[in-house]
């Protein structure tokens, strides 16, 4: 067991999970969650880490101001995806290491396309609208079957969203910075350009990360 390194935990869910915990624990002797409930943010965040060697991390921003304020901090592990937050620059300035594992929650973020999907095409958000007022209309949807869905960035979240809605014979094109080929005749899917995409899609799914590149 490693009793050396202190181990923060600021990601509240992970704090909250039982198996995490014990796993944890089980390798390092010194860990301290956070319980409060809530996302830590500036002084908050900085007396939280201030003992950590290593730190497991959520939404919360790292930015230079923090790194600066905590010395001993050497490892940085994200607990979920999406670095925009983080500023590496900040951590290769300050020798901390970034660790990450893309695709973790791939499964749950492309049902949460397919349940908007289906909900924009049926016209959920109106007819809740509606009913909330007090009226009953009739609001004649339509079906996910057959539409043709453009998904911009084809990566981990992509391609599980592809297979997610297969069963509803959906024409799918895709859009993505990389040349995606072997993964279009897997798939059985296009790749257009992002013009063709945004003129024939009916629903328009966008998974690409938060940085320089895509800020609009």
């Amino acid at each position: 067991m490693n009793t050396k390194d202190m181990i923060c935990v600021t990601s509240r869910s992970f704090s909250n999970n039982t198996v995490l915990k014990e796993e944890l624990i089980s390798v390092y002797k010194n860990v301290k969650f956070n319980t409060t409930g809530k996302s830590l943010q500036g002084a908050d965040l900085k007396n939280f880490l201030l003992v950590g060697t290593k730190a497991i991390i959520a939404l919360e921003p790292i930015d230079e101001n923090l790194l600066s304020n905590l010395p001993d901090l050497k490892v940085i592990s994200k607990y979920g995806v999406g670095l925009d937050s983080i500023d590496k620059q900040a951590l290769k300035k300050h020798n901390v290491r970034l660790g990450w594992e893309p695709g973790v929650n791939k499964r749950s973020v492309a049902e949460l396309v397919i349940s908007f999907a289906i909900s924009l095409v049926h016209r959920i958000p109106e007819a809740l609208e509606v009913v909330n007022n007090g009226l009953w209309t009739q609001i004649i949807g339509n079906l996910l079957e057959n539409k043709t869905i453009g998904i911009i960035g084809c990566g981990n979240i992509g391609q599980e969203l592809i297979h997610l809605l297969k069963p509803f014979g959906c024409r799918i094109l895709i859009n993505d910075i990389r040349d995606l080929t072997d993964v279009c005749l897997e798939l059985k899917i296009t790749q257009v350009s992002l013009d063709r995409l945004l003129m024939e899609s009916d629903i328009i799914s966008i998974h690409v990360p938060y940085d320089e590149t895509t800020k609009m």
